[in-house]
Order: C-alpha cells, then sequence, then structure tokens
C-alpha cells in the first residue's frame, strides 16, 4: 500500500500549521493574505498558511505547513550564473542525474513569473501506477543562477504535490526585487 505521506504533506494550510520556522528574511504578510520573501534577488509571493520557506546552509527550504511537513518538499540553490548556467538542456540533466531511467523528459518555461524566464522539466518515471513527476526547474538574473530542485518520493509523488510546487513557482518576480 503506498505511504499516505504525500496525502498528508499536501494539507497545505488545512488549519495544520505547525511550529513557525525563521523565515529566509523577514515575511511580509500582504493585505490579500499572501506573503512575499525573497530568495536572493528574487521575490516569491505566495500562501503562508501552506508554505514555509527557510534559509539554511546558503540555500532555501521550502516546506508545506501542516504536521508531516518536517522535510524540505523543494530546495533553492543560488549561484553565479557562470558556475551554473541555466538552459533547457541544463533542468533536463540535471534531472536525469536523479532519475537515469525515466521513460520520457520535457521542459518548458513555468507560466506565471515576473520579468524572469522559468525552464521546468518534468519527467515520467515510468511508474506502475500514475504518479506525479519530480520538479526541476532553474532561472537567471542578475548575475545569479536559481536552482528549484524537488526531486519528489520516486513512485508516491502525488499529482497534487506536483502541481502545488509548480503553482508556486508561478509566484516569482524580478520586477518586484529590484523595485524595492
Amino acid at each position: 500500500m503506498p505511504s499516505p505521506l504525500p496525502l498528508i504533506r499536501l494539507m497545505l494550510g488545512a488549519g495544520l500549521a505547525g511550529a513557525s520556522a525563521l523565515a529566509s528574511e523577514p515575511l511580509e504578510v500582504l493585505p490579500d493574505g499572501k506573503a512575499r520573501v525573497r530568495i536572493g534577488g528574487l521575490t516569491l509571493y505566495h500562501d503562508p498558511s501552506a508554505w514555509r520557506i527557510d534559509a539554511a546552509d546558503g540555500t532555501y527550504e521550502i516546506r508545506c505547513r501542516g504536521v508531516e511537513c518536517d522535510e524540505p518538499m523543494m530546495t533553492v540553490t543560488v549561484a553565479p550564473e557562470a558556475d551554473m548556467p541555466c538552459s533547457p538542456g541544463a533542468v533536463i540533466d540535471r534531472s536525469a542525474a536523479d532519475y537515469p531511467h525515466a521513460w520520457t523528459r520535457g521542459v518548458a518555461p513555468a507560466p506565471g513569473p515576473v520579468g524572469l524566464t522559468v525552464h521546468v522539466a518534468t519527467l515520467d518515471q515510468g511508474c506502475r501506477n500514475l504518479a506525479g513527476s519530480p520538479v526541476y526547474a532553474c532561472t537567471a538574473h542578475g548575475g545569479r543562477t536559481y536552482w528549484f530542485d524537488a526531486p519528489g518520493e520516486r513512485c508516491h509523488t502525488s499529482l497534487r504535490e506536483t502541481g502545488a510546487l509548480l503553482s508556486l513557482l508561478s509566484g516569482l518576480s524580478a520586477v518586484e526585487a529590484e523595485d524595492r
């Protein structure tokens, strides 16, 4: 029987918010109930009742809010663009490192980010039952590359988890960060 963990983890904002953690920098809650947080030179708009974003050892960790959300669902690494270039081929290569035997891979720009092109790789792992895709994404801005890695839980990655992470990426903005 598959683990119930993905469903539990996705009870995003269902009144199960645990103890608060240190955000990557002071979180600003907006009048519409959404929040924004800086990740390097970018701003990420998100639902603070659904997501928690922590800084840890030079990376950012994105967790869902809930009783089963101890492990990061996505990590964000920021590096000089020359050290880690971002391109459609680069996200495919990154996904291939974790999932070398995937049946198919695709890359497309994420819809919604403001002032950025975010390349997103998704793949079909060849699971026996329908499963969500790991999410690998990157964008370049201001001489730095931002890598978003959500390798999932192999064939136990839920479709809802994949959808929630792709939706979260649509909240990225470079324009807001430059206007501050």
